[in-house]
């Protein structure tokens, strides 16, 4: 299994957009399990799902908190609408190594910071799989959200590491500067993804027939990570 992170340090930037139609694509090719980790659940809310993993093993109530669609597994972490609180981590990692058990690739949606519910899925996913890294793909706008994840992004690989010491690696796939209208100032980093601003995108919200041109060259830049963790 290899793993990829959508991450981004401010809301609304895009990154529940890039999660879910990367995804969708991959699944074509793959057995996919996007994980909603974001406070929001928009992705999960899409699917259809009421539940989260961690809210259940709390209460064992509703099991709604996973969906497939064809090679596509949709798993909602959390839902924060209901009082919740951390669950005992070898337990949490028995259910998801159930649930990853033919995963051959998985996504990752994040809230802008990476909280302790955030840490308990790291370690988890550790527990449940026997090992960890992260494939990191930075999603952000231009102005002050593209500043903001400039000065932070190297933070992460030692938040991670701090969480599970024995991590594999940390490698930065692609960073997407979403939303683009007019002359982005020069970024210092590779991998670069722009995506222009799609005005019906924003208004009509995320649907799962929502569709970005610019995500086939996102898919080119993991399916090489893919294809180098394979050799």
């Amino acid at each position: 299994m290899i793993r990829f992170s959508i991450l981004g340090f401010k809301g609304g930037v895009g990154k529940s957009t890039i999660a879910l139609l990367l995804s969708m694509e991959l699944a074509k090719r793959y057995k996919v399990t996007l994980v909603d980790r974001d406070n929001l659940s928009t992705i999960s809310k899409l699917f259809g799902l009421k539940n989260g993993l961690i809210n259940w093993i709390q209460d064992r109530g509703e099991e709604n908190f996973v969906a497939a669609r064809g090679n596509l597994k949709v798993l909602n972490m959390i839902n924060f609408s209901s009082g919740v609180k951390l669950p005992d981590l070898s337990e949490m990692a028995s259910v998801y190594k159930k649930i990853l058990d033919d995963t051959e690739i998985m996504i990752t949606d994040n809230p802008p910071s990476l909280d302790e519910f955030c840490e308990l899925e790291f370690k988890a996913y550790r527990m449940a799989t026997g090992e960890a890294h992260c494939n990191s793909i930075f999603v952000t706008t231009p102005g002050l959200p593209l500043k903001i994840t400039l000065q932070h992004m190297n933070e992460v690989p030692k938040v991670l590491k701090s969480w599970v010491p024995d991590i594999k690696y940390f490698k930065m796939v692609a960073f997407i500067i979403n939303m683009v209208r007019g002359e982005v100032e020069d970024v210092p980093v590779s991998k670069k993804v722009m995506i222009p601003f799609h005005p019906e995108l924003l208004y009509s919200g995320l649907r799962l027939d929502s569709k970005l041109d610019e995500i086939k060259q996102l898919v080119e830049l993991v399916e090489r990570q893919i294809e180098l963790s394979l050799s």
